[in-house]
């Protein structure tokens, strides 16, 4: 009977749906089916269920067997977590009051515990089924400690494949068993129990060894003869047929199917043969599930036949996740391989002296998987069997080792690669058969090749926004699961629950894209278009006089703008006065000069020279340039701001340049706080225009202004040279020791002035596991004191800080939203995973760049593009494994030694942890010198000891310090002092810094008002007189439209000067109109009969049209005959003399469109007819003939007043109809003709 219960086992699976297998007949049970394919000892079994269990008689090909009646075995199967057995409680499973089976064992992560149980245990109907906890001692302990386990998906599996279980209990509800709180010692299922599954079975051993593969012919029959069950099945001594693709999966897109045997394999679907090809198998997986397997920590290894063939790099793993190891197939050899698991310590792979701590670890369920579904276990060794590993377990175990037989048929492999978009969507059935045999793989699988439904809940497509704000909200379903959705708005990113009114946006139309992909890779994008029309008057425009005008009369000028809104709402109107104060405009100074602090005092520097004050005068490409030799360069404006001026606030313009790589600084000098105000600031590289508003009555004394602008970084960290406070593998401080972490942290804080300490760095594994909440909360907390300093700073993740092979929880104590505003921040990628700060001195400008523990190719490439962004700074590279000790490149070290240290000269500096203890490289590559630093100080009694370093560098020397200490000890060492306390040569480059100004100047919107308009329509043009103006003086003025709802709008400053004080001009216009390819004339009367000089007619884009002199007070000219078709709002401006003043009058030009004269014509009397069209030779597109009913014959494109085409066929008679659409300067127009035949 124990045959039996391994066929039963055979037909199970952990967890898994059963469906009934065998052969039922006449009421007769046969445990083959036709089809089987069968080799070595096979148990048959048969049960007479419509005879009461009477024995029954096995007969093969016609021979009887002899057999025996033996007891039905029933399996009690269930999914465990927490039970442990093996650690000596004893728990037991219960049938109707009687102890049934003690499984032994540790089991977590809901692995499958099975107990075959003799049929007698059961009765028909009703049965009670229970798990009982125990102790060490004895099951339900009263007085001792109980095991405390969950337990799912409870049932009863029989020989036949088919299963019971209590229905009144889901196969996913959690039953929680022990004697802790909210627990109960036991739990019971009421199953019941079909009676057929109680009666004997007649069995046969059938050995097939020695039999001919062939067909044969198993027959039950019943004791009186009458009835029978029969099976054909295949004897096949050959190996079985695998796939890698799984019974029930889903496949997409194209699919390769992999699968093997040892012969050749072809595969088909729905018995299609797809194209299939024989190739080297693919390099196998060596996978194993580990609980406390500590890779970031301990240099723990695995081995095959006696050579180490990976040192995974997996960081932590807990509760039995994967650890997976991929092995050339080469280093195999066919038959028995040896695999080791080994332990190692952080310095050594094979550590047994006893002087290091080694990794422990426990590790179950050890294979080796091939392509095709193949997979290779240790025989001796069962999956669930857990195995501990490590030095600090009796007795030790420094190794597991798995013998593992690898046939050499598993050297070949067979694939193809089925297209599954070319099937309907649905189930299919992919078969993988042996050539020349029975046997093969069948799989039913689910195509699915369907995008994901993607809906928009808002905004609705089509709707129009005006003043509700909407927010947005897409949302994606599939039923295979969303992989991703991602938003667009008019191209630009964006993200559900994004709050947004027209306001944010232009009015107009809109776009929202959604692009969402399901689990299986399925991409499908749908977009939806909407409208916007803002509450916001548009910016006035069109200012006459135009910005920048001059020789304006100052007398009889009026100021106009054109006013509108989005939504058509009559404005109101407020012309108002300005102010514009040019460097050059003033009685304004300038000095210049450069500083090693980041802000000099106020009032420094050196007067300009001439030459320096004359180019300062003007925005005309004539700079003033202001160089700093290992300081930071400056410019001081002392700027003139009317006592009088009617306005709060001003606004301070600038524009210039400093060097690509350096920070253009605009700073006000503000009384009321006794400091540079920063205004704006800019990266350098390219022309600036920086401004930024002041407060009149902080920042101007005697109506003067001090301005600033400065070539400095945004975070200067020492007047002299940098040092850094260096520390690293802070895991155990968290963990169980943070008041070391803070002595650390606080070190910083109290030495910062004393010792010139400016800068942190932390190079990863800042907790030891990554899902402990108390741990992050202690370093978040601890490293908070530096923020709370306002400290400059940088961190990165080590592998400890990885939970589940994710980021999320490091992202959320220290992701980028944490430093994003600190000055010293340069950039990330992937949400502060890596990153860049930006530390300056005044011999030095400093990057320090986190990279990745485990770097790919867009985390290099990103790395890669931000040094070369900055040439000019020296970069120091912070990242958590690189070398070891011993000074071997480790993990990414190789990588990122070759892709991103040798490449780039400016590379100065390397510092790692990751690996305990020390390593130093001083590297000279040429002309440079490279330093690698390793300082890893986790496995010092104390969880650390509280070792940390500095890093000082010295420009002058052109060195490199290292200090190391503790905050707890004396001393300055704790492994190697030469490693530890060094000086080291290091090239430092002092940057090139100067700041060049073009302009400076200031510029104020008053509160005096110049005049007002009530109720403008929208789209209309205002106008008020400016008022008796000064002769030979600039104004400025500017403009406020505000709607009824009160939302207001205010224009830029515009200027304009005013000449010498002449008698005002008002000319008169009309509006005009033509059609495409004819000029017309523009008029201007009504000016003085003597004045002279030009009328310029311009459009609103200042396309000039014409002009002419003015001739007895008047002057015309004609349009360009060009002209394209469409409305032009033109402005005729007369230039004045020197009597007259200048005025201006705008008018409406519309020129339409022409017709194209269309003619066609068209011969059939060829072998293919050809049609023709003539027209104007300036239209553009095709023409479309068509025949009398409609039908087109042919396009033609127009090329130079022509367009021809040959139809395929052409009716015998009637007319054809030529039709053009018409383009921007033609109508649509249609001719009918009848061709030649």
């Amino acid at each position: 009977m124990a045959a039996l219960a391994g066929l039963a086992l055979a037909f199970t699976g952990a967890g898994a749906a059963l469906a009934a297998t065998g052969t039922v007949e006449d009421g007769i049970w046969l445990s083959v089916k036709d089809g089987d394919v069968l080799t070595g000892q096979v148990p048959l079994a048969a049960t007479d269920r419509e005879g009461g269990g009477e024995p029954v008689s096995l007969s093969i090909n016609g021979d009887e067997q002899e057999t025996a009646q033996a007891e039905a075995k029933i399996d009690v199967v269930f999914e465990a977590d927490g039970w442990q057995a093996g650690a000596g409680h004893i728990n037991t499973v219960w049938v109707n009051g009687a102890k049934v089976a003690q499984p032994p064992g540790d089991v977590s992560g809901y692995t499958s515990i099975r107990a075959s149980v003799p049929a007698s245990a059961f009765k028909a109907g009703g049965n009670t089924v229970r798990v009982l906890t125990g102790s060490k001692t004895m099951p339900d302990d009263p007085v001792n400690n109980n095991d405390d386990f969950n337990v799912r998906n409870l049932r009863l599996e029989f020989a036949d494949a088919t299963s019971a279980a209590d229905p009144s209990v889901s196969p996913s509800t959690v039953v929680r068993i022990g004697d802790s709180a909210n627990m109960s010692t036991s739990h019971d299922w009421a199953i019941d129990m079909p009676a057929e599954q109680l009666l004997a079975q007649t069995t046969y051993a059938w050995n097939t060894t020695a039999l001919e593969a062939g067909t044969y012919t198993v027959t039950a029959t019943s004791s009186d003869g009458d009835r029978k069950a029969e099976a054909e099945v295949h004897v096949d001594h050959g190996a079985p047929v695998t796939m890698g693709l799984a019974d029930g999966a889903v496949v997409s897109g194209a699919r390769e199917i992999v699968a093997a045997s040892d012969g050749p394999v072809k595969i088909g679907v729905d018995g299609t043969e797809l194209p299939t090809e024989a190739r080297p198998s693919a390099d196998p997986t060596f996978v194993f599930e580990a609980d406390g397997y500590q890779t970031g920590s301990f240099r723990n290894t695995v081995w095959l036949n006696g050579e180490i063939v990976a040192e995974p790099e997996v960081g932590t793993v807990n509760s039995y996740g994967n650890v997976e190891v991929t092995i050339p197939i080469d280093r195999f050899v066919n038959g028995e391989n040896r695999i080791r698991v080994r332990t190692g310590s952080g310095v050594d792979p094979v550590d047994e002296a006893g002087e290091n701590n080694n990794d422990d670890f426990k590790i179950r369920n050890a294979r080796l998987e091939f392509g095709g579904g193949r997979t290779v276990t240790d025989p001796s060794v069962p999956p669930t069997q857990i195995i501990p590993v490590g030095d600090n377990i009796t007795p030790k175990a420094y190794y597991k080792e798995f013998v593992l037989d690898v046939p050499g048929s598993y050297r070949t492999e067979y694939a193809a690669v089925w297209d599954s978009s070319q099937v309907a969507d649905g189930t299919h059935e992919v078969v993988a058969t042996k050539e020349g045999s029975v046997r093969k793989a069948t799989a039913t699988v689910t195509v699915d090749n369907t995008v994901p439904e993607v809906t928009f809940n808002s905004p609705v497509a089509g709707q129009r926004y005006k003043e509700k704000p909407f927010v947005i909200d897409v949302t994606a379903d599939d039923p295979h699961g969303v992989e991703s959705l991602e938003l667009s708005l008019d191209g630009k990113p964006v993200s559900n629950g994004d709050r947004l009114t027209a306001d944010d946006l232009k009015d107009g139309e809109h776009t929202l894209v959604a692009e969402a992909v399901d689990e299986l890779g399925n991409e499908g994008e749908r977009k939806i278009t909407f409208s916007t029309i803002g509450n916001y008057p548009l910016a006035p425009s069109g200012p006459t006089p135009g910005n920048g005008a001059t020789d304006v009369s100052p007398s009889g000028t009026t100021l106009g703008v054109t006013v509108e809104d989005p939504a058509g709402d009559a404005m109101d109107v407020a012309v108002k006065w300005a102010y514009t104060g040019d460097y050059g405009a003033g009685n304004n100074t300038a000095t210049q000069g450069s500083s090693t602090a980041a802000t000099p005092e106020r009032a420094a520097g050196e007067a300009v020279d001439e030459a320096a004050y004359e180019a300062l005068k003007a925005k005309d490409g004539e700079v003033t340039t202001t160089e700093g030799d290992r300081a930071y360069p400056f410019q001081q404006f002392e700027m003139e701001v009317p006592s009088n001026l009617a306005a709060q606030r001003y606004t301070v313009n600038w524009n210039g340049t400093v060097p690509s790589g350096q920070r253009a600084a605009l700073s006000v000098w503000n009384y009321a706080d006794q400091k540079w105000q920063l205004l704006a600031d800019g990266e350098g590289g390219k022309e600036l225009a920086l401004s930024g508003q002041a407060s009149v009555n902080d920042t101007v004394r005697g109506g003067k202004a001090r301005v600033m602008v400065q070539d400095v970084a945004a975070s200067v960290i020492s007047e002299q040279d940098a040092t850094f406070a260096w520390m690293t593998d802070t895991q155990f401080y968290s963990e169980r020791e943070p008041e070391t972490y803070q002595k650390m942290v606080d070190w910083a804080i109290k030495n910062r002035y004393a010792k010139d300490i400016g800068y942190g760095v932390h190079t990863g594994d800042i907790v030891q596991t990554a899902s402990q909440a108390q741990e992050w909360t202690n370093a978040s907390r601890i490293m908070k004191t530096w923020d709370d300093a306002n400290f400059p700073y940088g961190i990165v993740p080590g592998n400890h800080d990885i939970g589940n092979g994710h980021y999320e929880v490091y992202r959320t104590h220290f992701g980028e939203s944490r430093y994003e505003d600190k000055p010293w921040f340069g950039g990330t990628v992937d949400d502060n995973v890596q990153h860049y700060d930006i530390v300056s001195t005044p011999g030095a400008d400093y990057l320090v760049l986190y990279l990745d523990w485990s770097l790919d190719d867009a985390e290099v490439a990103w790395a890669d593009k931000i040094i070369k962004a900055h040439p000019e700074h020296n970069v120091v590279i912070g990242t958590h494994q690189y070398i070891t000790v011993g000074g071997a490149y480790y993990g990414p070290g190789q990588r990122i030694f070759d892709e991103l240290v040798l490449p780039n000269a400016n590379v100065d500096m390397i510092l790692s942890g990751h690996v305990a203890g020390v390593a130093l490289n001083v590297k000279r590559e040429g002309e440079r010198v490279i330093v690698e630093v390793l300082a890893d100080y986790q496995g010092v009694p104390t969880a650390g000891g509280g070792w940390m370093r500095t890093v000082g560098f010295d420009t002058e020397n052109q060195t490199v310090d290292n200090e190391t200490f503790s905050v707890l000890t004396d001393g300055n060492h704790y492994y190697d002092p030469e490693l530890e306390n060094f000086t080291a040569p290091l090239a430092l480059e002092a940057p090139t810094r100067k700041v060049s100004t073009d302009y400076v100047g200031i510029t104020a919107k008053t509160t005096t008002t110049v005049g007002t308009v009530r109720d403008a329509e929208s789209g209309s043009e205002i106008s008020v007189p400016a008022g008796e103006l000064k002769p030979d003086t600039r104004y400025s003025w500017y403009v406020d439209a505000t709607d009824a709802d009160g939302y207001r709008t205010t224009s830029p400053v515009w200027s304009f000067s005013t000449g010498e004080n002449r008698t005002a001009t008002s000319l008169s216009v009309r509006d005009e109109s033509t059609e495409f390819g004819r000029d017309t004339r523009l008029r201007a009367r009504d000016l003085p009969k003597d004045a002279t000089g030009t009328v310029e007619f311009a459009t609103g884009d200042g396309t000039v049209l014409c002009d002419a002199e003015v001739d007895g007070g008047r002057a015309d000219c004609r349009t360009p005959a060009d002209l394209g078709a469409g409305t032009y709002e033109v402005t005729a401006r007369y230039s004045g003399d020197g009597e007259y003043g200048a005025s201006s009058a705008k008018l409406t030009l519309t020129v339409a469109k022409a017709d194209p004269d269309l003619g066609g014509d068209g011969d059939a009397r060829g072998e293919r007819a050809t049609l023709e069209a003539e027209l104007d030779e300036r239209a553009t597109g095709t023409v479309v003939f068509q025949a009398a009913d409609g039908t087109e014959l042919c396009t033609g494109t127009i090329e130079k007043g022509a367009a021809t085409c040959s139809p395929d066929s052409l009716p015998d008679s009637g007319d054809v109809t030529v039709r053009y659409a018409g383009d921007a300067n033609f109508t649509e127009s249609t001719d009918t003709f009848t061709p030649r035949r």
